[in-house]
């Protein structure tokens, strides 16, 4: 009897003290990683309820990364933009060798732009200023790298133009040329008069832009009439600084198709040309009760029983007629105040300019200038988005609509509300 009391006491004492050595090792460990499965449920937890910006995207333009994002909902601090030679992986952010903070922004920018010193492949991420920052997938850091094949200041340098020479054959004229680098787009220009300074070069008719890489360019211009060519930098001569070299990048002397030669028009189409207006939008019932637009194939429409109609009246109710979105002229953000002297330092030139001023006319010819040059899918749907607006209020609502077609694969929500309205206001003046 007493050896089982001596056990009972023994149990019951480790029974009591048990909990408090317990809670000593929970208050005194130095090692949160001591305790492997009340550790992964704190990561979690956190994991679960962190505040993170979303829909981050990127894209380069001249050795610049744009980088772009939505704010997380709620946060009011600051927020950094990381580069990696390496993938991201989901979960608690780590620091790296091969890690690069990129910047720091405040909340409401939503967008930086990164120039890279060294060509190649990179990763990007967003994340909160705080502690801890976590990295989800699918939300604040992009899967697949961004592709930088030279640096800004590489791509800044403008292509010179030499060895232009030009030759006749039948009703043709073929230039040829050589430019000092590739990645660029040339502009081929014509005039009745010999072109040697920058007020000759505005007078001149634009045949093309293409790139670079050209080596020749075929005109058909009228017979009889003598015609002067050059070719030129097509970003140099759109902000201005295209240097006009005589026996260079500029004919000396005229060029005439002798008369009697068949006028062939403009031929076929250059390498490089692009379709400047896309396809037509197909117009489509719009669903409020899923937000979206929806084609009617049925044959033979039929009437909704009293228990379906019930029901769609009352999503109807709820959700109410679409928003209209007011004609106020938009600018995204990072727009306004871009770095740099390449393209998007001139789109920030003609925000700043004639649309701010809504001078929509200059603006829209501006604006179409820079399109001429846009490389980017991302830089094009840009212009693209702020010339559908200065169509929009020139009343031209059809190449308006055209033009928000054109930006919404890179910048969907923007546009939509944009298109929407240009699509209504086209009806309405019929």
């Amino acid at each position: 009897m007493r050896s089982r009391s001596t056990h009972d006491r023994s149990s019951g004492g480790a029974a009591v003290w048990l909990p408090v050595l317990l809670s000593a090792v929970l208050i005194l460990s130095p090692f949160p990683g001591a305790l492997p499965v009340l550790g992964a449920q704190t990561a979690s937890s956190e994991a679960s309820t962190v505040r993170s910006p979303s829909r981050v995207r990127a894209a380069e333009l001249d050795g610049e990364v744009l980088v772009t994002w939505r704010d997380a909902a709620g946060y009011e601090g600051a927020y950094r933009i990381w580069r990696s030679a390496s993938a991201f992986e989901a979960g608690a952010f780590e620091e790296s060798s091969d890690l690069f903070l990129a910047g720091t922004v405040s909340s409401g920018i939503e967008s930086l732009t990164d120039r890279p010193a060294v060509p190649g492949a990179y990763y990007y991420a967003v994340t909160t200023d705080i502690e801890t920052p976590y990295l989800i997938e699918q939300r604040n850091y992009l899967p697949r790298p961004v592709r930088v094949v030279m640096t800004a200041e590489q791509a800044e340098e403008p292509a010179r133009v030499r060895s232009l020479s030009v030759e006749t054959h039948n009703s043709e004229v073929i230039l040829r040329f050589e430019a000092s680098r590739h990645g660029r787009r040339l502009s081929a220009y014509a005039s009745t008069e010999a072109i040697e300074s920058s007020e000759d070069l505005q007078r001149a008719v634009r045949l093309a832009v293409f790139d670079s890489d050209q080596r020749e360019y075929r005109d058909y211009p009228v017979p009889g009439i003598p015609t002067y060519y050059a070719v030129l930098d097509a970003e140099q001569v759109i902000i201005g600084e295209g240097a006009l070299v005589p026996g260079q990048n500029a004919t000396v002397q005229p060029v005439r198709i002798a008369l009697g030669s068949v006028l062939r028009g403009t031929g076929a189409p250059q390498v490089g040309a692009r379709r400047e207006a896309p396809i037509p939008l197909l117009r489509m019932p719009w669903l409020p009760a899923t937000g979206a637009y929806a084609l009617d194939l049925s044959t033979a429409p039929e009437e909704l029983d009293s228990e379906t109609q019930a029901a769609l009246d009352a999503i109807l109710a709820h959700h109410g007629a679409p928003e209209r979105m007011p004609p106020v002229p938009t600018i995204l953000p990072g727009d306004r105040d871009a770095p740099g002297t390449g393209l998007r330092s001139s789109l920030t030139t003609v925000l700043n300019g004639p649309f701010s001023r809504t001078e929509w006319a200059e603006a829209e010819m501006q604006l179409s200038n820079l399109l001429t040059v846009a490389s980017s899918s991302m830089y094009r749907a840009r212009v693209q988005f702020y010339r559908g607006q200065c169509l929009y209020f020139l009343g031209r609502f059809n190449e308006a609509a055209l033009a928000f077609v054109d930006a919404r694969d890179q910048l969907f929500a923007e546009s939509q509300q944009w298109l929407d309205a240009a699509l209504r206001a086209g009806d309405a003046s019929r």
